[in-house]
């Protein structure tokens, strides 16, 4: 006899198990991880308004419109959910800036990398980030760019 959660009562099915919902998902994260998620809201939200929507580095073949969220310092690595650490990127400048092909000096150099495991530890509000104009500027927590030091 195959079981298929229901029993027979009176001639009517009545079932032993309430339903699951199928296919609802949570509108926000665990309380476990309440702290993160807000600081990953406030830092997408600020990435995104400093953005405009448009990719930030724009490599050669970019789709323009920011899509996505690039660690600088890889969050693997102990990058944080903070807008200094975060750039929006098209899905072509994502993927080459996350797969580099042998480019990664340089875009460390241009700040979209920053290295991991060196000592001191590099802060990333500390790594300026050269942006499609050909201006390096300095990235903050509250989502500005900010003049590279010693500049005009």
């Amino acid at each position: 006899m195959r079981r298929t959660g229901f029993t027979a009562a009176a001639s009517t099915l009545v079932r032993q198990a309430p339903i699951k919902p199928r296919g609802c998902k949570p509108k926000r994260k665990p309380d476990a991880e309440a702290s993160e998620w807000v600081g990953e809201a406030r830092a997408r939200d600020a990435v995104a308004g400093r953005s405009g929507g448009l990719c930030e580095i724009r490599l050669r073949g970019c789709f323009g419109r920011a899509l996505d969220w690039h660690h600088r310092l890889l969050k693997g690595q102990g990058g944080l959910w903070q807008a200094s650490n975060g750039l929006h990127l098209c899905r072509w400048c994502h993927e080459a800036v996350t797969n580099t092909r042998g480019n990664r000096a340089t875009y460390e150099q241009n700040g979209w990398l920053i290295p991991a495991n060196t000592v001191p530890a590099i802060v990333p509000a500390d790594v300026p980030v050269l942006l499609p104009s050909g201006q390096r500027v300095f990235l903050d927590d509250v989502g500005d760019y900010l003049p590279e030091r010693g500049a005009a």
